[in-house]
C-alpha cells in the first residue's frame, strides 16, 4: 500500500536576486573602449608622420601621438564610467536596463559623429569648437560657402563610416566577447585606468610646457566635446573675461575718458575736399599687404596710389570680430569686452555717428555692403543712426557671388551709383567690402597667381592663403577701378577716401594662428589705414601715430573741419601726442593687448602668461621680452586693467541708458 506523504506549503516564496548577472549583463567597456578608439583615430591620422623608420622619429612620432589623443581618451574613460555607475544604479530591472544601455550607446555614437564633425573646423580653423564660437558663427546660411568647402569627399566618408564602424564593433563585441566581471578582468581595467590616468598626467605637463608652446596644431590636443560643454558652462555662470590687477594709477583711465565737450578741429592742416568714401575691407590687416612691406605683391594698385595717400603704419583693429569692428567705427567707443557680437547684444547702443553729423551739414549719407546686415544684427544696430540709404547684398541689383555676399567689383559699382546719383549734395559713404572672408572668393574669369609657390616659411596651409591672397589682388584692382573713376567723374579732387580693414586674417606661420585666430599679435589686429586725396597728398607720405578703430570717426570730421561731438572715445589721427591702441581676444582665451610706442604687451589672462615685444627691433614678435623688463611689464598691464575697469562701467552705464530710448524710424533700403 503506498502511502503519499504531503509536503508542507508556504504561503510565500523568496525571491533572489542576482547583482552579480544583472551587472555583467549590461556592462559600458566596449561602448566606451570603441569610443576611445574612434575619438584617438580622428586625431592620430594629423600627427606629422615620420619620412624613415629612424629611432628618433619615431620616438618622437608616439609621444606626439599621446600627447594629442590623451584627452580623449581621458573622455571616453569618464564616459565609460558614467555609464558603469548608471547601470549599477538602475539594478535588476532588465526593460531599464536595456533603455539604458541602447541610450549610451547612442550617446556615444554621437560622440563619434561629434568628434569627426569638430576635427573638419579644426581643419578650417586650428582651434576646437566652443561655445562662444558657436554662438558667433551660428548663422548658417552666411556660413554656408566655408561649410561646404570643408566638406571634400574623405571628410563625408569618414563621418558616415566611423560611427558605423563604432556601431559595428560594439554590438559584435559585446555578444562575441561579454564583459565577465572576474578578478582577472578586473584587474586589467584597473591597470588600464591608471596608464591612461599616467598618460594624461604626463601629457597635461607636457603641453604646459614649451612643447605646447612649439607645437605646430596648437589646441589639437583638447577634447572637443569637454571643450563645448565647459565653455557653455563657463558661460551659464556668467564667467569673468579674465583676471586682471586692479591696482592702477588713477591717471591711466584718461586713454578711455569720453570727451566731456566738442573737440576742436586740429589746426594747421591742409582741408578741402567735402566728399568722403570709408571702406572697411573685410578681414583684411597689413600682414600681407606689399603697400605694408610684404614681398607678396598683392596691393600693387594702392602701391601706385600711395603717392596721393596718407599711409599710417601703426593702426589697429581693437577686437578680431566684424561685429565689434563696425561698433568701435561707428560710434567712436570701444566694443564691450565678451567674446559676444557688439552689434547683437548693443543694437540700441547710445552715441553719435559721422553720418548722424554730416546729414546737419546737408550731406548725402549711406551704408553700403556687400555683405549681409542681418549678420549679428547689424541691420539693427545701423538703424536710426542717420544713414539715408542702407544697402547689402540682398538689396543689390545682382546676385550674391557666395553665400558671405557679392564681389567686390559689385560694391565698387554700388558706391558708384550713389555718388551719382545727386551731385548738388556733397556725400558720405560707409562701405564694407566682403569677397576677402573665408572662403575667399575671386570672379571666374580671374587668372589666379600662385603666390605662395609651397613657401613653408608663409604657411603650412598653402591652398587657403593662395586663395585669400588673389582674392586681395582682385580688391587691389576694384580699388583701383573706384579710384579712376573718381578721376573720370572730375570727383577726385573732391573726395576723400579712406581704406582700412576690420581686423587681420592669420594662415600659421608666425604664431600659429588660422584666420580669425582670437590673438592679438600683428597678423591678427594689425590693419591697413590710408587717406587717398590727391588735393592734399603728393610724395608718399606716411604716418607713425599710432591709432585703432575708434579714432577713425574724428579723423574723418578733422579732415572736413567739424569739431568731434562729446562722448567719442577716440581722437583724430591727425591730432600729435602720446598714443595707445589696446586690443582684445577671446576665441579660447581670454587676451588682452596694448600697443605702446615700439613696444606692445599681451597678457593671456586664462593662462596668466605675459609677452612683451619690441616690435621696431622685432616685428614678427618672436623675442618674448617680458622676463627682462619687469618695469615696462608692470606698466603696460596697468594700462590693460585700467582699460577692462572702464569698460565694465562704460558697458553698465550704456545699457542704462539703451533701455530708455525709443525706437527709431528705419531708412531706405531701396
Amino acid at each position: 500500500m503506498h502511502t503519499h506523504v504531503s509536503q508542507p506549503q508556504t504561503i510565500f516564496t523568496p525571491i533572489r536576486f542576482s547583482a552579480r548577472k544583472t551587472a555583467a549583463a549590461r556592462s559600458s567597456f566596449w561602448p566606451a573602449f570603441w569610443l576611445g578608439v574612434a575619438l584617438f583615430g580622428t586625431k592620430v591620422y594629423r600627427v606629422f608622420t615620420p619620412g624613415y623608420l629612424g629611432w628618433e622619429e619615431f620616438e618622437r612620432y608616439i609621444l606626439e601621438v599621446c600627447m594629442v589623443a590623451a584627452a580623449d581618451v581621458l573622455f571616453a574613460l569618464v564616459t565609460g564610467l558614467l555609464g558603469q555607475a548608471l547601470f549599477l544604479a538602475i539594478g535588476n530591472r532588465p526593460r531599464l536596463q536595456t533603455i539604458a544601455y541602447n541610450s549610451f550607446v547612442v550617446f556615444c555614437t554621437a560622440c563619434v559623429v561629434y568628434a569627426v564633425l569638430s576635427m573638419g573646423l579644426y581643419d578650417v580653423l586650428h582651434m576646437p569648437l566652443t561655445y562662444p564660437l558657436l554662438c558667433i558663427g551660428a548663422d548658417i546660411g552666411n556660413m554656408r560657402s566655408s561649410v561646404t568647402a570643408a566638406l571634400t569627399k574623405e571628410f563625408l566618408a569618414t563621418l558616415f563610416a566611423l560611427p558605423a564602424l563604432f556601431l559595428a564593433f560594439t554590438f559584435g563585441c559585446a555578444r562575441a566577447f561579454p564583459c565577465k566581471r572576474t578578478p582577472f578582468i578586473r584587474a586589467g581595467q584597473a591597470a588600464g585606468i591608471l596608464v591612461i590616468l599616467a598618460s594624461c598626467a604626463t601629457a597635461h605637463v607636457r603641453i604646459r610646457s614649451e612643447w605646447g608652446q612649439r607645437y605646430h596644431m596648437p589646441k589639437i590636443w583638447d577634447n572637443p566635446h569637454y571643450d563645448l560643454i565647459s565653455s557653455w558652462i563657463s558661460d551659464l555662470f556668467h564667467r569673468d573675461t579674465g583676471a586682471l590687477r586692479r591696482d592702477y594709477p588713477s591717471e591711466f583711465a584718461a586713454d578711455f575718458l569720453p570727451s566731456q565737450s566738442a573737440v576742436p578741429i586740429t589746426q594747421g592742416i591742409a582741408r578741402g575736399p567735402k566728399n568722403v568714401i570709408v571702406i572697411v575691407c573685410e578681414s583684411v590687416g597689413s600682414y600681407y599687404l606689399s603697400l605694408y612691406g610684404s614681398h607678396l605683391k598683392t596691393w600693387p594698385c594702392m602701391e601706385a596710389e600711395a603717392a596721393h595717400s596718407l599711409v599710417f603704419d601703426h593702426y589697429y583693429s581693437h577686437i578680431e570680430n566684424t561685429s565689434d569692428a563696425l561698433f568701435a567705427i561707428t560710434l567712436s567707443r570701444y566694443a564691450p569686452l565678451t567674446w559676444r557680437n557688439a552689434t547683437a547684444t548693443h543694437p540700441r547702443e547710445p552715441g553719435a555717428t559721422v553720418a548722424e553729423i554730416l546729414k546737419n551739414h546737408d550731406y548725402r549719407t549711406a551704408f553700403i555692403s556687400g555683405g549681409d546686415n542681418k549678420y549679428a544684427m547689424q541691420a539693427d544696430f545701423l538703424n536710426g543712426r542717420g544713414f539715408d540709404l542702407i544697402q547689402d547684398c540682398h538689396s543689390a541689383n545682382t546676385p550674391s557671388s557666395f553665400s558671405w555676399g557679392l564681389d567686390d567689383k559689385s560694391t565698387v559699382d554700388m558706391i558708384l551709383e550713389f555718388a551719382d546719383r545727386d551731385r548738388s549734395k556733397p556725400f558720405y559713404v560707409l562701405s564694407w567690402t566682403q569677397a576677402t572672408h573665408h572662403p575667399f572668393y575671386v570672379p571666374p574669369a580671374y587668372a589666379e597667381n600662385d603666390f605662395v609657390q609651397n613657401d613653408t616659411a608663409l604657411t603650412d596651409i598653402p591652398e587657403d592663403l593662395n586663395n585669400y591672397l588673389n582674392a586681395l589682388a582682385e580688391l587691389d584692382r576694384q580699388l583701383g577701378r573706384l579710384f579712376q573713376a573718381l578721376r573720370e567723374r572730375h570727383l577726385a579732387d573732391d573726395t576723400i577716401v579712406i581704406v582700412t580693414g576690420d581686423h587681420g586674417q592669420a594662415f600659421g606661420p608666425p604664431h600659429q594662428g588660422y584666420f580669425h585666430s582670437g590673438n592679438v599679435y600683428e597678423e591678427d589686429v594689425h590693419a591697413p589705414f590710408f587717406i587717398w586725396s590727391p588735393s592734399l597728398f603728393s610724395n608718399s607720405p606716411r604716418s607713425d601715430a599710432i591709432g585703432a578703430h575708434i579714432d577713425l570717426a574724428p579723423t574723418v570730421l578733422d579732415l572736413l573741419g567739424i569739431a568731434a561731438p562729446a562722448g567719442w572715445q577716440g581722437r583724430s589721427l591727425l591730432k600729435t601726442g602720446d598714443r595707445r591702441a589696446y586690443f582684445f581676444g577671446m576665441r579660447n582665451d581670454f587676451i588682452f593687448g596694448v600697443r605702446e610706442g615700439r613696444f606692445k604687451y599681451i597678457f593671456n589672462s586664462t593662462q596668466g602668461r605675459d609677452e612683451l615685444y619690441d616690435l621696431a627691433a622685432d616685428p614678427r614678435e618672436q623675442l618674448n621680452l617680458s622676463p627682462n623688463e619687469p618695469a615696462l611689464r608692470e606698466r603696460l598691464h596697468q594700462r590693460l586693467a585700467a582699460w577692462m575697469e572702464s569698460q565694465k562701467s562704460a558697458t553698465r552705464e550704456a545699457g542704462a541708458v539703451a533701455k530708455q530710448m525709443r525706437p527709431v524710424k528705419k531708412p531706405d533700403r531701396s
